[in-house]
């Protein structure tokens, strides 16, 4: 399993990011982080889809995105519908842009997947009812960018950036 020094910062920035939009204070996340990578179902959700991937239905949870310096970096939960599944199948995610308020489109530049101990991994095996964390960045210019709709599978999450 390839692991730099940049994705272990990401790893550990989802699982507190995700503990804290389920509404655990940043004085008390203690082994919350873990906790929600081993039950993403119960994460709060503010925007969601129902899509295919590779003819399996699935549902998918915007968490929350934070901006940085050419980056704007999203957490999601994505709920199995079907039968069991690799996801994602033969190292695809899905395809997903983000188009901010200026109607300027950001192209996926990055894809994290997160087990139930919050490590990331290549891909997981999903049976029916399961839920996954994982992070997508979009390159581009982030300055002023407040709201925006992340395009997924012809389907639309509408979201703002968290200061």
């Amino acid at each position: 399993m390839k692991q730099n020094f940049f994705a272990r910062l990401i790893g550990a920035t989802i699982c507190v990011s995700a503990a804290m939009m389920v509404g655990v204070s940043a004085q008390n996340t203690g082994n919350q982080p873990k906790w929600l990578c081993a039950h993403p179902e119960q994460a709060k959700v503010i925007s969601s889809i129902s899509t295919l991937y590779f003819s399996t239905q699935v549902d998918i949870g915007l968490l929350g995105c934070r901006s940085g310096d050419k980056l704007i970096t999203c957490n999601f939960v994505l709920t199995n519908k079907s039968y069991r599944i690799q996801f994602p199948l033969k190292g695809i995610p899905f395809y997903a842009k983000l188009r901010d308020k200026f109607k300027i489109y950001h192209e996926s530049v990055q894809f994290f997947l997160f087990d139930g101990r919050c490590q990331e991994v290549e891909s997981i095996d999903l049976f029916p009812d399961e839920s996954v964390l994982f992070t997508q960045s979009f390159g581009g210019e982030t300055e002023g960018v407040t709201e925006f709709v992340i395009i997924m599978n012809g389907e639309h999450l509408v979201g703002s950036i968290e200061r």
